[in-house]
């Protein structure tokens, strides 16, 4: 867990179980894969924040830089973002949320969240 953290950068998370960004800062993107547990809360990423392969994540009061990215999830719930890009969600079980602000295009399943 990173709460309240400032990472100068790119951060990559492959596989652990848990992955909690709370309060964070990311100079630069941030990729998340394969865990069992995703909580991104009250975080800054300024470049893309990329979630594959996730069973279940949470992205919730976040400012993204660039794109919002939710693939091949069992279960995403994507509340009150503001995305400076694009909002992608493709080939997840259910996606769900409300909210968010983007600037690009909402797509595929994530269409009605944005």
């Amino acid at each position: 867990m990173l709460e309240d953290t400032r990472i100068d950068g790119t951060v990559v998370f492959a596989t652990q179980r848990v992955v909690k960004l709370i309060g964070a800062t990311v100079t630069g993107s941030a990729s998340i894969t394969g865990a069992d547990n995703v909580v991104v809360t009250d975080s800054a990423v300024d470049g893309d924040l990329e979630m594959a392969g996730n069973v279940d994540a949470v992205v919730a009061h976040n400012s993204v830089g660039a794109t919002l990215t939710v693939d091949g999830g069992k279960h995403g719930t994507i509340d009150d973002n503001t995305v400076d890009g694009d909002l992608n969600c493709t080939g997840n079980g259910k996606v769900e949320g409300s909210g968010n602000r983007v600037s690009g295009t909402a797509a595929s399943q994530c269409a009605p969240l944005g």
